[in-house]
C-alpha cells in the first residue's frame, strides 16, 4: 500500500464516508445540562433504533483548556486541551440493553472538583460495545 500523509488522509476520509453511510443503532442527546456551584448535571436521552445489548453508556467529564504557569510534568508543556477529568458513574460505564424503539433518560450529576474551571467543562457521552466500537456519541459542546 501507498504510504504517506496524503494516503493516510485519503484512507481516513474513505473510512469516514463508509461509516457515515451506516445508520446508527441509537440516538443520544443531552437535556437540562447545567454547571452549578458545586456540581454539573443533566439528562442523556437515548433512543434505540434497533435492539441493543452488550453495550455500555460511558459519560466523560472533559476540561477543554488548562493552562499552568509552571509545567506540571517534565516536558515543559503548560497548555493542555481536552483533558479527561472524570468518568460518571465510573470508567466501566452503565450496562445498556434496549429494545428497538425504546426511549430512556439517564440522569447524571457529578460533583465539581475545586481544581476544575467550570466554564471550561463539557460532557461527552458515548455508547460502546465489547469490541471497543463506539456506536454513537454526543457532547454538551455544540459548534
Amino acid at each position: 500500500p501507498e504510504l504517506g500523509v496524503t494516503n493516510l488522509r485519503n484512507r481516513l476520509n474513505e473510512e469516514i464516508d463508509i461509516r457515515a453511510a451506516i445508520n446508527p443503532p441509537l440516538t443520544l442527546e443531552f437535556f437540562d445540562y447545567r454547571v452549578g456551584a458545586d456540581s454539573l448535571s443533566g439528562r442523556i436521552r437515548l433512543e434505540a433504533l434497533q435492539p441493543l445489548s452488550g453495550a455500555f453508556l460511558r459519560v466523560a467529564i472533559v476540561e477543554k483548556n488548562i493552562d499552568y504557569q509552571n509545567p506540571p510534568g517534565s516536558n515543559g508543556q503548560t497548555h493542555f486541551i481536552d483533558v479527561l477529568r472524570a468518568f460518571w458513574p465510573e470508567p466501566r460505564g452503565t450496562s445498556l440493553t434496549m429494545n428497538a424503539g425504546e426511549k430512556r433518560f439517564v440522569p447524571f450529576a457529578v460533583p465539581l472538583n475545586s481544581a476544575w474551571i467550570s466554564g471550561q467543562l463539557e460532557v461527552v457521552a458515548f455508547v460502546q460495545v465489547g469490541s471497543h466500537e463506539i456506536l454513537q456519541a454526543a457532547s454538551t459542546q455544540y459548534p
